[in-house]
């Protein structure tokens, strides 16, 4: 096994099983710091964002409103899991969630 996979595999393990958990978070799922990111993104319509380490998402949703695409990556294929199918819940066809 090579590291870059054991520590996918790590990854997996630590925060797979949490993905729903989270989604539904409101510490992880509101706060300042994702108003914030919208405002700061207003200006840049036409970026296309990248949002590292994305998580349950909750970034790219707040930046997903603004710019015009989202490519959220993460090493969780649980995570991605996760954001795919809440972004198409809101509606927010400009993400996409990639694994590789």
């Amino acid at each position: 096994m090579t590291t870059e996979n054991s520590h996918t595999d790590a990854v997996e393990r630590q925060f797979g099983d949490q993905a729903n958990a989270y989604l539904t978070s409101a510490v992880h799922a509101q706060g300042k710091d994702l108003q914030r990111l919208a405002m700061l993104l207003q200006p840049h319509g036409y970026a296309h964002l990248l949002d590292l380490g994305c998580g349950a998402g909750h970034a790219s949703f707040a930046a997903a409103g603004v710019v015009k695409s989202v490519v959220s990556y993460d090493l969780s294929a649980q995570m991605l899991q996760v954001v795919s199918q809440a972004a198409a819940e809101k509606n927010l066809t400009n993400i996409v969630a990639k694994l590789n």
